[in-house]
């Protein structure tokens, strides 16, 4: 058992207060069940489906320390009714998410984890490297209104919209032939690593607030249980890879394609949807006939267009709010100012 951190006071210094006899504090490697619990019915309660997996926490609980990046709140009962975390991965853009308990809303918990995360970004910025000025990001529902206007009084602004796109394929989905000279075929982690994330970088060099991601931190999920190399698909010409997708078995009946890339100099001439549709053939014949991905609203990268065109279409809204917190240096303001 991991030992549990002492709670916290009622009120983040600077920030809202809970209601009286609710308590807050730090999470253990324990509450990482619950935690994915209270993210479930949230999902349940505002989309009817719940998408984000235990296994998805597991992966995101090991990019961020729980005990300094997650927090609890409980009601008098001791019942967990609000969660948050602020993944500190990018650390130029810390992305941040809220939960509270259906039946727990609009009581003070989503303001009290709205300053608690802003004063732990705060806190996390000495840390960033210099030069470059330090992004806020709350991710959340699109159709949340409550949640946007609280965000806006904290001082973030609309950023971005993303669409989660989905498709259910009754039949076994079309193939589309790769250009001339180009062979798809299954990734080969013991000896194209290395060339797959070179690319992968460069794919998504020119994509909104991307941020250089090192081979030891990219490769970890080739080292992970649930890596399943059959899933990830790759197109090499003369030698070289020049696109890949990567799926995943998602549950019993859905798959989900987490990430779709093609080298520049291959853009535009079909690569990206041979790649997709083979993945989704490959989904399919293993009875996840739905299939889900995210994808920027701004189409001008041409992904959009592209899922449309085989037949996704937008099953959530995924909105960011920022928050410029300034450059990197000593702490700005007093402790837990938002």
């Amino acid at each position: 058992m991991s030992p549990v951190p002492p709670l916290a006071q009622r009120a983040s210094p600077g920030g809202s207060p809970l209601p009286e006899g609710w308590t807050a504090r730090t999470a253990t490697a324990d509450d990482l069940d619950r935690a994915h619990a209270l993210v479930a019915e949230d999902h349940l309660d505002q989309f009817g489906e719940v998408d984000y997996s235990h296994d998805d926490m597991v992966e995101e609980w090991s990019e961020l320390d729980p005990a300094r990046d997650a927090w609890l709140v409980f009601d008098p009962a001791g019942t967990l009714v609000g969660y948050a975390k602020l993944n500190p991965r990018k650390p130029h853009w810390l992305e941040c998410t809220s939960t509270v308990h259906p039946a727990h809303r609009h009581q003070g918990v989503e303001a009290w984890l709205v300053d608690r995360i802003g004063q732990h970004a705060r806190e996390l910025l000495p840390r960033s490297p210099p030069g470059e000025r330090v992004q806020l990001a709350h991710i959340f529902n699109g159709r949340n209104e409550q949640e946007a206007r609280l965000l806006e009084s904290r001082g973030y602004a609309f950023v971005r919209r993303f669409f989660r796109m989905g498709v259910e394929w009754k039949t076994p989905p079309p193939t589309r032939e790769p250009p001339p000279g180009v062979v798809l075929r299954v990734f080969q982690p013991d000896r194209e690593a290395a060339a797959l994330h070179a690319l992968h970088e460069l794919s998504f060099a020119d994509h909104w607030r991307h941020t250089p991601e090192p081979f030891e931190q990219w490769s970890a999920e080739l080292r992970s249980e649930r890596f399943d190399p059959t899933l990830w698909f790759v197109a090499e010409a003369g030698g070289q890879l020049v696109g890949f997708a990567r799926a995943r078995e998602f549950s019993e009946s859905e798959g989900w394609v987490r990430v779709l890339g093609v080298h520049p100099r291959w853009r535009r001439r079909g690569l990206a949807q041979s790649l997709l549709l083979r993945a989704f053939g490959e989904l399919h014949r293993r009875g996840r006939h739905k299939v889900l991905l995210g994808v920027d609203s701004d189409g001008r990268s041409g992904a959009l267009q592209l899922y449309e065109r085989v037949g996704m279409r937008p099953v959530r809204l995924i909105d960011v709010y920022e928050k410029d917190l300034g450059l990197p240096g000593p702490s700005q303001g007093q402790p837990g100012e938002t």
